[in-house]
């Protein structure tokens, strides 16, 4: 547990680490924060099944929470449509875990046919209230996750109905409980080969390379296809 004086106010779960022995699997270490996240959306959106809508639509596809969630519901043969830039449409394409691959330019009616949930990752006001207006009636859920579009301009006014739902990970983990565990491993068990295929392994051991990897995370620069591993030597 890390229990330094600034970080009280966060939650358990982000206070919480695991040991491991020598260098482990490194994808797992990557996935495993991202991927748990993915589990969570996949059983809540089951659980209340999907409110009825017939298909799902992710902002920020090429994220890696996104696309193991994408995985998630083509195991529950929901249709998946992925949202994401013009210039990773191709990559986020490449990995055959969406049914549809749209570039956020290319957002016009009819988006999906029947209804549908938004799981949005990019945390973009605007794109949110356009993907609102787009889908209109037919859209019976929306769901705020992440925040990959920290720069976007803020936007209070409030969006067409329904209204979003924040999904905080931790509070769903919490309620959970030791059954998380055992779901989590048998969604990894599947899911493993696929963030294999996906994924390559880049490893830093420099904190030079770590600032600039982290400036390059925030620019959105970072190739969504790497698992960024850093080892840092004792000060």
């Amino acid at each position: 547990m890390d229990a330094a004086s600034h970080r009280e106010e966060l939650s358990r779960v982000y206070n919480h680490y695991l040991r491991v022995d020598g260098e482990g699997d490194e994808t797992s270490l990557v996935m495993r924060p991202l991927f748990t996240t993915s589990v969570l959306l996949d059983l809540m959106l089951a659980g209340e099944g999907f409110r009825g809508a017939e298909t799902v639509v992710l902002t920020s596809a090429s994220s890696k929470t996104a696309y193991g969630l994408a995985h998630l519901l083509g195991k529950r043969r929901v249709k998946t449509i992925g949202l994401t830039s013009a210039a990773r449409v191709a990559w986020v394409e490449s990995l055959g875990l969406y049914d549809t691959v749209l570039a956020y330019d290319e957002l016009r009616e009819p988006l999906a046919t029947g209804t549908a949930a938004l799981v949005d990752l990019a945390g973009h006001r605007a794109l949110l209230r356009r993907l609102h207006e787009l889908l209109g009636g037919r859209l019976k859920w929306s769901i705020l996750v992440g925040f990959t579009h920290h720069e976007a301009e803020a936007d209070e006014a409030p969006l067409p109905a329904p209204a979003p739902e924040f999904f905080f990970a931790p509070d769903e983990i919490a309620r959970r409980g030791r059954e998380l565990g055992q779901q989590y491993a048998t969604a990894w068990e599947h899911f493993a080969p696929v963030a294999e295929r996906t994924m390559h392994i880049e490893r830093i051991s420099d904190g030079n390379q770590l600032v600039r990897l982290y400036h390059d995370l925030l620019r959105g620069n970072a190739d969504p296809g790497a698992g960024y591993v850093v080892s840092l030597g004792d000060p």
